[in-house]
């Protein structure tokens, strides 16, 4: 089982995801900062930025393995999510309100997030 399919069974698990939606792309990250959230993530954190067919989202992970999601930290229809990244950081907002659902996270050494952004770009563009 790969990565995206054990985050998708972990959100499963505990009811994250809505009827009918599967994870299409998935990668995952260290913690950073929830701005919108009002939150600073400890590093140790981990987190799922995870695209369906309609929905993107930020899923807050357990330390041990890929499926040990925890819960949703934000939410938003593809249409309105917004990336910014560069060599190692990668942020995450609302189209439009920047404020509001926004956060920055570390990308780990050899984690792309070039097929998250091509796919979410994708569903914008249809």
């Amino acid at each position: 089982m790969g990565r995206k399919e054990s985050v998708e069974k972990g959100a499963r698990k505990h009811g994250l995801l809505e009827d009918g939606e599967s994870i299409q792309e998935a990668i995952v990250v260290n913690g950073g900062k929830l701005v919108g959230l009002g939150l600073d993530a400890v590093w140790t954190k981990r987190f799922a930025l995870a695209a369906t067919e309609t929905n993107f989202y930020v899923l807050e992970m357990g330390q041990v393995g890929f499926k040990s999601v925890k819960g949703v930290v934000t939410k938003m229809p593809l249409g309105e999510v917004e990336f910014d990244k560069s060599f190692a950081e990668f942020k995450v907002a609302r189209r439009g309100h920047p404020e509001e659902g926004a956060a920055s996270f570390q990308l780990a050494l050899l984690v792309s997030a070039k097929k998250l952004t091509e796919y979410v770009e994708s569903r914008r563009a249809g």
